[in-house]
């Protein structure tokens, strides 16, 4: 095994395990993507971040249904036209603390990021062995 170096301006994050679903959590999504529908991104593309409200499946299965979002979905509100946009797949969703990973960027509606409408994440919770095992 190699010792890994971290530079000052990279951190270590926790993994979610466990049961909690944190429906009703508030979380903290970052990403390279648009910043509003019919955006653009540039060259110089900042990282931008969003504060969102974890809501629970069953409340986002009215919107994808059920073929869409599973049980290692965790979904997000995306009220007051906040949430990820075109290109932030991959990007992080933490708790409010910003201490812990709990979801990584799937998708959101085709119809726009700015439509009051859930997006979903991959549940960490439920990949955690299996990104244990690589790490």
């Amino acid at each position: 095994m190699e010792v890994l170096c971290i530079p000052d301006n990279i951190n270590t994050i926790a993994l979610a395990s466990g049961s909690n679903n944190y429906a009703g959590a508030w979380a903290r999504a970052a990403g390279f993507g648009l910043t509003r529908d019919g955006g653009a991104i540039s060259n110089s593309q900042a990282l931008s971040h969003a504060r969102l409200q974890v809501i629970t499946n069953a409340a986002c299965r009215n919107t994808y249904g059920s073929a869409v979002v599973v049980s290692s979905t965790l979904c997000v509100s995306g009220a007051n036209r906040i949430s990820t946009c075109s290109g932030d797949s991959g990007g992080p969703l933490t708790t409010d603390d910003r201490r812990t990973l709990i979801g990584i960027t799937s998708f959101g509606s085709d119809s726009g990021c700015q439509r009051n409408l859930p997006a979903g994440f991959a549940r960490v919770t439920s990949f955690n062995s299996w990104i244990r095992a690589r790490m």
